[in-house]
This record gives structure tokens, C-alpha cells and sequence, in this order.
């Protein structure tokens, strides 16, 4: 393994840790992340990494398609409040920029 491959895979690992505060191990063969012991067997598929991925999206408010910002139906009134504040500041600035072009 590279220099290059060890300093991805442990950045990797601290990013990992920094959300779940578990040690993590990668595994490539088969692909899956194994958060914390072994023995505790919670290890993370593909599709797993995808389902956390996204939630790590709408809780930093980046699940963003395009110019849209997304308000789900269990997005707490507080973080709905947030994302129509965002989509009315976002609409403003759109307006300031047609009226002065």
C-alpha cells in the first residue's frame, strides 16, 4: 500500500469517526466498513454507506438537487423553518440580480 493509500484510508477512518465516534476497519474484499468491534457485527454494505451518505446530507442541509432545496414531511419544524427561510433568501437574491441585470 502506497503512501498516498494510507493517508486516503485514514482520513477516511477520521472522517468516519468523527460522525459515528466508533473506531471503523475498511474492508475491500468483500467492499464494507466495519464500525467498531468486529464482534459487535455492524458493518456497512454498499447500500448502507448510500442510506448514511444521505443522511449525512439533510442533517448538514446539502441534500440540494440542482437549485432546489428539499423539505420532507419528517423534517422537524425547525429545519422545515431553516429550508423556507433558505428557499425565500435564495428567491431574493434571484430577484436582485434579474432587476440589476
Amino acid at each position: 500500500m502506497s503512501s498516498i493509500d494510507l493517508q486516503t484510508n485514514n482520513l477516511l477512518k477520521e472522517s468516519i469517526h468523527f460522525f459515528t465516534h466508533e473506531e471503523v476497519t475498511i474492508s475491500l474484499d468483500p467492499p464494507q466498513l466495519i464500525i467498531g468491534p468486529l464482534v459487535d457485527g455492524r458493518i456497512m454494505k454498499e447500500k448502507a454507506f448510500y442510506d448514511f451518505q444521505q443522511l449525512l446530507r439533510r442533517m448538514c442541509f446539502l441534500e440540494v438537487e440542482g437549485e432546489e432545496i428539499i423539505i420532507y414531511e419528517d423534517d422537524d419544524p425547525a429545519t422545515k423553518r431553516l429550508k423556507m427561510q433558505m428557499r425565500a433568501n435564495r428567491e431574493k437574491v434571484r430577484r436582485a440580480k434579474a432587476k440589476k441585470a
